[in-house]
């Protein structure tokens, strides 16, 4: 009866909903322009993970305060290490020959209760015969007081250690793998001790055991000191008056410096306390704290200056490749700064990156509704 009833007025059963695609109700793929955007906002992501990650070079102002110090001397401008150091005393090892200047040459061989010597003897010396001191055994020194160190050369290519110890808070040594040559001055009496060695000349020379000299010259200010290192090494030891600048000029070292000491199985940091700074405030300084480890890649590094007192301090800059820090080998981290630090750092930097943002993704909305489906042909 119903159905017959809508036959007769005209009226059709409501149709069931369609799925297909074109239909009014039906569901519509997502649009290629939401792919678009889902797209580059994956790429902004990846861009911010790869900025977080991505490192670049930067320099570096390093202050590190150190027992011991390595260096190699590369460049022949700056062979010339140190200039005028007042010493309390001046010792010279393994040295091939030591030169003084001509004058009144005395030898004592006791020291009184005070530890000074007496007893003075004249040295006879053959007409014209030079003063000059040369090694009698294999551990050879001579210790000079209170002179000036005037000019340290050391040959290019050769290995430099400085050697601090807390035994010693004013003194140092400074060892080398070539011959360095030295020239001081002193005043116009110079005292000095002489071990396992002897002045160059006939057999009855005074020699060791340790021997004590005074060389009295005509005038002040002519008491002069050479010497030579051995080939294969030179060791100097100064005894210092208090903190001192060993060096104030620029020393290039293209193959860097090194604060490892020990055994070159068992490296150990040597490291007292150090501080380093980054160009421009990209990031925070960081502290060195005692026998931390620093391993860092320098290129162009230069010290600036080498100072001795409760430690050997070295005050260098560099552009950093590399630059690990940490308690140990394992706890090493590497801190130069990522793209982001730079981008907070830099404000301009940010903008950059910011527009250039703002470009690509004006680029796929331009390229969304060129392709778009409203797009007329």
């Amino acid at each position: 009866m119903n159905s017959d009833a809508n036959q007769a007025t005209g009226s059709a059963a409501p149709a069931e909903p369609s799925t297909g695609a074109g239909a009014p109700g039906g569901v519509n793929p997502s649009p290629p322009s939401r792919r678009k955007w889902l797209l580059f906002l994956g790429l902004v992501v990846l861009l911010v993970v790869a900025l977080a990650f991505w490192r670049k070079s930067v320099g570096v102002d390093i202050s590190v305060k150190a027992s011991q110090v390595s260096f190699r001397v590369d460049d022949p401008r700056f062979n010339r290490l140190f200039n005028s150091v007042t010493t309390k005393s001046l010792t010279v090892s393994t040295f091939e020959k030591i030169t003084l200047a001509p004058g009144k040459l005395e030898a004592a061989g006791d020291l009184d209760a005070r530890g000074l010597p007496v007893d003075w003897q004249p040295v006879t010396r053959p007409a014209g015969a030079e003063n000059v001191i040369v090694p009698d055994g294999d551990l050879a020194y001579v210790t000079f007081n209170d002179v000036t160190l005037n000019s340290l050369d050391v040959p290019v290519g050769a290995s430099v250690v400085i050697i601090w110890s807390p035994d010693e808070p004013d003194s140092v040594t400074l060892r080398f793998d070539k011959a360095a040559t030295s020239a001081a001055s002193a005043r116009r009496e110079l005292s000095f001790s002489c071990n396992q060695c002897r002045l160059a000349g006939p057999n009855n020379e005074r020699r060791s055991p340790p021997t004590y000299f005074r060389l009295t010259t005509a005038r002040e200010g002519a008491n002069t000191i050479n010497f030579t290192g051995r080939g294969d090494s030179t060791v100097i030891g100064l005894d210092l008056p208090g903190e001192t600048k060993l060096n104030e000029q620029t020393i290039n070292l293209p193959n860097g410096i090194s604060f490892i000491g020990g055994d070159e199985g068992r490296p150990i940091s040597t490291i007292i306390e150090g501080k380093i700074n980054f160009e421009q405030e990209v990031k925070k300084p960081i502290e060195l704290a005692k026998g931390a480890l620093l391993a860092p890649e320098l290129k162009d590094t230069t010290i600036r200056t080498i100072t001795v007192g409760q430690g050997v301090t070295v005050d260098l800059h560099g552009r950093a490749e590399k630059l690990m820090t940490g308690a140990s080998e394992k706890d090493l981290k590497e801190q130069l700064p990522s793209e982001l630090e730079w981008l907070y750092a830099d404000p301009w930097l940010a903008v950059l990156y910011i527009v250039l943002v703002g470009v690509v993704g004006l680029i796929l909305k331009v390229i969304g509704w060129w392709t778009g489906p409203n797009k007329k042909s």
